[in-house]
């Protein structure tokens, strides 16, 4: 076994066309949405510790996500500082919100997709293959980003390297009341 002892419980984000974004955190209690409103997730501490931490490295005195948190992101990408690295989920968390409210938006989808993709390769966890018997190896199994807009999912899955994509469609949904797999080809 690898010296990590820890086995890291998932967290769900969820978005909706409007921008409206909610986190589901296995907290020890009954599973509950909240809103998440720096649209960025990774797995442990809970999202409200993100976000302090967040507030914490960009020199904010507020524990909630703020316009002071944006702007502070903003000044902080026009600085040129490195932003933290490592795989360390409150690192990958700040580097992600960072990039995210300290950028423009992108002019076309497809430039927003290949920023997303660049922002999530650059805090992927590498898969290690000596570790891989290892209960708590940590490592990006794939990115993935939604496009609401077109109901699509991209992603590129460690095994392939290759980007993928499903789009959901009516009769995907028709009659669906259980969990399917599609093909990811």
């Amino acid at each position: 076994m690898g010296t990590d002892r820890y086995v890291y419980p998932f967290h769900w984000i969820l978005s909706d066309r409007s921008g409206q974004t909610l986190v589901i955190e296995p907290t020890g209690g009954p599973l509950t949405a909240q809103l998440n409103p720096a649209g960025v997730l990774t797995n442990t501490p809970v999202l409200a510790t993100h976000l302090q931490n967040l507030n914490d490295f960009l020199a904010v005195d507020a524990p909630d996500f703020s316009p002071a948190t944006v702007a502070a992101a903003r000044s902080y990408l026009a600085s040129d500082q490195p932003l933290p690295s490592g795989p360390v989920p409150t690192n990958r968390f700040i580097h992600m919100a960072i990039q995210r409210w300290g950028n423009p938006p992108a002019a076309t989808t497809g430039a927003a997709i290949t920023h997303l993709f660049q922002w999530l390769a650059e805090v992927q966890l590498p898969y290690q293959p000596e570790r891989r018997h290892d209960r708590n190896h940590n490592y990006t199994h794939y990115r993935g980003i939604c496009d609401l807009d077109v109901q699509s999912y991209l992603f590129i899955p460690r095994t392939t390297g290759r980007l993928q994509q499903i789009t959901l469609t009516p009769e995907m949904a028709t009659g669906r009341h259980f969990p399917h797999a599609f093909p990811a080809n």
